[in-house]
């Protein structure tokens, strides 16, 4: 069984994951496209001996992804915590019963 604080930990997270779904969702979704497709033209432009401009282009792709990352981490995080509230408030209920 969860205690209150443990819970509130776990409710907090669920919020967390669900700003970070409404951001992915509603903006982020779409700027990563744009971005990504921009970066993919920039690479595919850039001259083969030019290291500092295909070194920049990969650098903004790890930095993009890594956004990315973690907004999917979050939301991820969000819906483990979410699980865990519902396992609890089963066993919670099982135990009630008994």
């Amino acid at each position: 069984m969860l205690t209150p604080n443990e819970q509130m930990q776990l409710v907090g997270e669920v919020e967390k994951a669900q700003i970070a779904k409404d951001a992915l969702d509603k903006y982020f979704g779409e700027f990563f496209e744009d971005k990504e497709r921009i970066l993919l033209n920039a690479f595919r432009t850039c001259a083969t001996g030019d290291k500092e401009s295909l070194c920049n282009v990969h650098m903004m792709f790890k930095a993009l992804d890594s956004l990315k990352h973690d907004l999917l981490v979050k939301i991820e995080t969000g819906k483990m915590a979410e699980f865990q509230i519902e396992e609890d408030s089963k066993q919670t209920d099982k135990e009630t019963k008994q």
